[in-house]
């Protein structure tokens, strides 16, 4: 019996390692030095970093924001972003720390700078405001009738 048991164990911890390892991280490839030398991020901001799946987009003149257009956020360290579409990344770049609200100095304040301007999904200078909790995000733009972000963490 504790064999059966022992064996069931081992399957299990064996069936959760190989769902961790089917999450594919397309920025994997880039190199982490691309665009600062070392870590912007604060340590207590450092949540920010991973897979992030939209689960919508809200906002907007009348509110209502619109259907996701694509899947899933990226950001790794050290400071890039990628925004992936199916099985491939259309947007990725730099991300600087800002302070544009003084109201909310202690979330992440981030601008969005694009490397690949001709097919941006975010504008570039785009600013957000990052809240985080437990495994959601959401991204909050500083302009009245913006849309926000709203994502599930993947890892």
């Amino acid at each position: 019996m504790e064999k059966v048991i022992s064996l069931a164990i081992l399957i299990l911890i064996g069936l959760s390692a190989c769902e961790k390892d089917d999450i594919v991280y397309f920025l994997d490839s880039f190199d982490k030095n691309i665009y600062y030398s070392e870590e912007i991020i604060p340590l207590e901001h450092q949540n920010f970093y991973g897979k992030w799946k939209l689960l919508g987009i809200s906002g907007g003149f009348d509110g209502s924001g619109y259907d996701p257009d694509f899947d899933f956020m990226e950001v790794r360290q050290i400071g890039i972003y990628g925004l992936i579409r199916g099985d491939s990344v259309f947007e990725y770049g730099r991300i600087e720390l800002d302070t544009f609200n003084v109201y909310h100095t202690n979330l992440l304040q981030i601008k969005i700078h694009p490397e690949n301007n001709a097919h941006y999904f975010f504008p570039p200078q785009s600013q957000f405001t990052i809240s985080i909790n437990a495994d959601s995000l959401h991204m909050y733009p500083p302009y009245p009738d913006s849309y926000d972000f709203h994502f599930e963490q993947i890892r």
